[in-house]
């Protein structure tokens, strides 16, 4: 139990005072009443027009990322889907060992469109960030000569020169292709 102060007690006094229930709820009260008074906060809006525009604007710009990639990687271009990607970024395909850089993550691609990948549908579902970051967060789904496979990804997104490129890319598998 916690200690009681009173106004007219010695410091000694209130600590050693153990609190009613009945005190403990008034002084909680108290604390809650304070707080909401000392609220220096309160004319901020949390959310307004303003940043859902910022937001929106963000989202268009990162889901037309995606449909350049998927463009370019359904056209079985796999040097262009990989120039969405970082110079430095990281691929971090499920099950496999993370790639790093544009010319590793394009001879990843080069494997999977061998391998019967021939289409790529990315899914935005939220992407948020500030000034030159961003992350999105998805679903996809693969489809070729082995069948579908769909999964869930996370997306770190660096602008560089004034583009949005993938500076992280990590995925799992939800349903592996019939094959």
């Amino acid at each position: 139990m916690g200690k009681c102060r009173s106004a007219d007690s010695s410091p000694i006094e209130q600590q050693s005072q153990p609190c009613t229930q009945k005190e403990i709820s008034s002084s909680t009260t108290s604390l809650t009443n304070t707080t909401q008074a000392m609220n220096y906060f309160r004319h901020i809006p949390l959310a307004n027009s303003h940043l859902a525009a910022v937001n929106n604007a963000l989202f268009q710009d990162i889901q037309g990322r995606q449909k350049e990639f998927m463009k370019m990687f359904n056209s079985g271009d796999p040097k262009g889907a990989a120039s969405i990607y970082d110079p430095d970024g990281y691929f971090m395909p499920n099950g496999h060992t993370p790639v790093k850089g544009r010319a590793g993550i394009e001879s990843y691609f080069k494997q999977d469109m061998s391998e019967g990948v021939q289409t790529a549908q990315i899914i935005t579902e939220e992407v948020n960030g500030s000034g030159d970051w961003a992350f999105e967060r998805g679903s996809y789904h693969l489809d070729g000569t082995k069948g579908k496979e769909s999964g869930a990804y996370l997306l770190v997104w660096k602008k560089v020169d004034g583009v949005w490129l993938i500076h992280n890319d990590c995925f799992n598998v939800i349903k592996a292709a019939d094959k």
